[in-house]
């Protein structure tokens, strides 16, 4: 008994001694957190080591620069801006100041941890600026000028609130809400902007872009149903359509262009064997001069866009692509020789040989909502039912070369960028975003 009692004393002493599991954890826990202060600290000094090394190299390099300035009485002429002091390479290397260095023996430095090197840029014959990305991504920079080092912490552009207003007259606030802004200027690549608003019942109709609109038949603007805005425009499929004039901005040859809108319609072609046209425009290279190419919603849903015959000439999407009484976005893209056929922001259409030359000398307007032959001579009319808002054609541009996700605002019609410091980037912003 008095062995058992010993024993049993024997391992409670032991089992006293012992961690628990949760002081286990909380040992480890505890080893960790000093662990990566200990990481934080080493790399803060490390980056405020490289950092000091990179002030010494601009500062020794300001030093000879300026000596060299003062003995020559200017700086050696540059054939690039803004170039890579040391560089071997003859399109970026600052070929002048370094031939001077070389000559006065001071070997070139480079950045610390990447190797790469300093920008030195001549301003004039008397002043120059010289500068190094720091750690923290910012510009530490001396300039001849003032003689001054700053540093400039990395600011990326950012679009401001007047990127998601329509705006009739270019903005000149809220431009951007961090960088510099450019001056916002109006899209040269936007030929036609539709926004379709107005009150409801309306029978005003503008572009943009400054062209005339005429409003044959009933067309007017709804309010109940648009896609944004105030309203869209409305057709009864029985003579509604919207004339755009002649202009060579429709000439878009055999070029770049973007056409693209939303529309929604309670049926796809007429019932019987006629295509619905949304817009139809010159085409040149067919038998007559009177035929025109039209983007067409064919009987069985399809999405074409040819010329709407018996057999529709040209190129066309699978049946039901379309869906009724929604808004459907669709873009018409030439880019280079490829044409395609985007349907809520996915190609349902391609075609490498369909050069189409999408234009005639003699009458460059547009249909939109209707197909009409000029002068009417070989097919009657043919008529859209339902609603179009936000209808953009764009000249020179392919502004969609893959699949994307379709715009969720209102078109625009100025440009302009946000520009960074510091290394920052740049934002574009307007209509240059979609």
């Amino acid at each position: 008994m008095q062995l058992l009692r010993k024993l049993n004393m024997k391992k409670k002493q032991s089992n006293s001694q012992s961690f628990t599991l949760i002081e286990l954890l909380i040992v480890i826990a505890i080893i960790g957190i000093l662990t990566g202060i200990i990481i934080v600290s080493m790399t803060s000094a490390t980056n405020g080591a490289n950092d000091t090394r990179r002030k010494a190299d601009i500062n020794q390099l300001v030093e000879a620069i300026t000596i060299i300035k003062t003995t020559d009485g200017l700086l050696p002429t540059e054939t690039n801006a803004n170039c890579k002091l040391g560089s071997t390479n003859s399109s970026e290397n600052c070929s002048g100041i370094q031939a001077k260095l070389t000559t006065q023996g001071i070997a070139i430095p480079k950045d610390p941890v990447s190797g790469n090197y300093y920008i030195y840029n001549r301003v004039s014959a008397d002043d120059f600026t010289i500068s190094a990305s720091m750690s923290n991504a910012s510009t530490y920079a001396y300039s001849s000028a003032n003689s001054s080092y700053t540093s400039s912490s990395l600011v990326n552009g950012s679009c401001g609130s007047s990127n998601n207003t329509v705006s009739l007259t270019a903005p000149v606030s809220n431009l951007c809400d961090t960088g510099t802004s450019t001056t916002a200027s109006a899209d040269s690549s936007t030929v036609l902007l539709m926004h379709m608003d107005g009150v409801n019942n309306g029978t005003t109709f503008t572009d943009q872009s400054g062209k005339a609109i005429s409003r044959v038949g009933n067309t007017k603007t709804i309010t109940a149903t648009k896609k944004f805005g105030t309203a869209s425009a409305y057709f009864d499929g029985s003579g509604d359509y919207l004339s755009i004039p002649t202009s060579t901005d429709f000439d878009f040859g055999t070029g770049d262009f973007t056409i693209d809108f939303w529309v929604n319609s309670d049926r796809c072609g007429t019932g019987d064997t006629t295509d619905i046209q949304i817009v139809s425009f010159p085409y040149s290279n067919r038998i007559t001069t009177y035929n025109r190419n039209a983007i067409t919603i064919q009987d069985n849903c399809a999405i074409g866009i040819g010329l709407p015959n018996s057999s529709f000439t040209g190129l066309s999407s699978a049946a039901n692509i379309f869906q009724i009484n929604q808004w459907n976005h669709i873009a018409i893209v030439r880019n280079g020789s490829n044409l395609n056929i985007y349907y809520n922001g996915n190609s349902v259409a391609q075609s490498s040989s369909a050069n189409f030359t999408f234009a005639h000398p003699d009458y460059n307007l547009i249909y939109l909502a209707a197909y009409v032959d000029y002068q009417n001579v070989f097919y009657s009319p043919r008529f859209f039912r339902g609603y179009i808002d936000e209808f953009r054609a764009s000249k020179g541009i392919a502004r969609w070369t893959t699949n994307f996700t379709v715009p969720n605002i209102q078109h625009y019609w100025w440009n302009w960028n946000c520009s960074g410091s510091g290394s920052g980037s740049s934002a574009t912003c307007g209509a240059d975003k979609y």
